[in-house]
């Protein structure tokens, strides 16, 4: 269980410090910063997603390794879940990055939104295999993810809706 809490704190490390590194040199904010002006005057700015998706990383990596540390290795039952979760988790993973890629390096907000609907799926996957095995403070830590991931879904086809192809501003 050990590796996979090494597998968690990875994650966390690579999604902070490494997947920004990478991506951030070689993005254009631009068609971003154009398409914020055509949003409604409601959504919050770029700083509170930043804040919210370090929160929601952070809670992920929590649960990960929680469970990791939790989960008898005995119980074939619990095994098989736990593959399933570890699974579902790579692809939400494999996914979130995806869309960071569609969306700011693709300027691609569909499929941006597509993805988002495999996110959401994904994560509330995993949100309720934990509860079924009553892993309950992993649960509790991750459940945030997916609620997070239903708005993002949302903001992300408001997106689609007002600024591609450009329209006037959804107010």
């Amino acid at each position: 269980m050990l590796e996979v809490c090494g597998l968690f704190i990875a994650y966390f490390i690579f999604v902070i410090v490494v997947w920004p590194a990478l991506l951030l040199p070689i993005t254009s904010f631009k068609h971003y910063e154009r398409g914020l002006e055509q949003m409604p005057f409601w959504l919050p700015s770029g700083w509170v997603f930043t804040l919210i998706w370090l929160v929601m990383f952070g809670l992920v990596t929590a649960a990960g390794i929680i469970y990791a540390l939790t989960v008898p290795s005995s119980d074939v039952q619990v095994s098989d879940f736990y593959t399933a979760i570890t699974a579902l988790f790579i692809v939400n993973i494999t996914l979130c990055h995806f869309w960071t890629v569609a969306f700011f390096r693709m300027h691609n907000a569909m499929l941006a939104l597509a993805d988002a609907v495999f996110l959401f799926l994904t994560a509330s996957a995993v949100a309720a295999l934990l509860a079924y095995i009553g892993e309950w403070l992993p649960f509790g830590l991750y459940v945030a993810y997916p609620i997070w991931l239903l708005v993002a879904l949302i903001i992300n086809g408001i997106w689609v809706a007002c600024v591609e192809p450009p329209r006037k501003r959804c107010d």
